[in-house]
């Protein structure tokens, strides 16, 4: 079903949610969801990857605008705040929650005219 020529197109996206965790809230989970194109059409596929997770801060730098974030499993980890300004909202001690999003799509065109 694939031919010479024909386009294939991949598309990456990615997203990132944090929030306040409500106090006693602990996350962690991750799930993937994949799919691939019906029998008798063109190749292609799909991924998605869904991470959930709270983190408490450990130390907020805001001269250099990272966060260390000590995660529900253990580790620790420091990050480049995306947002500046929310270093203004937070304090050490307390607790996020952070939605991170993956998802993969790979469809194959005909030929372009």
């Amino acid at each position: 079903q694939v031919k010479a020529g024909d386009r294939v197109e991949i598309t990456y996206t990615e997203s990132l949610e944090v929030r306040m965790a409500e106090p006693g809230e602990v996350i962690e989970e991750s799930s993937t969801v994949v799919g691939r194109a019906v029998p008798g059409a063109k190749p292609g596929g799909f991924g998605i990857t869904e991470t959930n997770i709270t983190a408490e801060i450990l130390d907020l730098d805001k001269a250099n605008e990272t966060a260390t974030l000590k995660m529900a499993d253990g580790s620790v980890a420091t990050v480049k705040v995306q947002n500046p300004a929310n270093l203004e909202k937070v304090k050490v001690g307390d607790t996020i929650a952070i939605k991170y999003l993956e998802a993969l799509e790979i469809t194959v065109k005909g030929k372009k005219k």
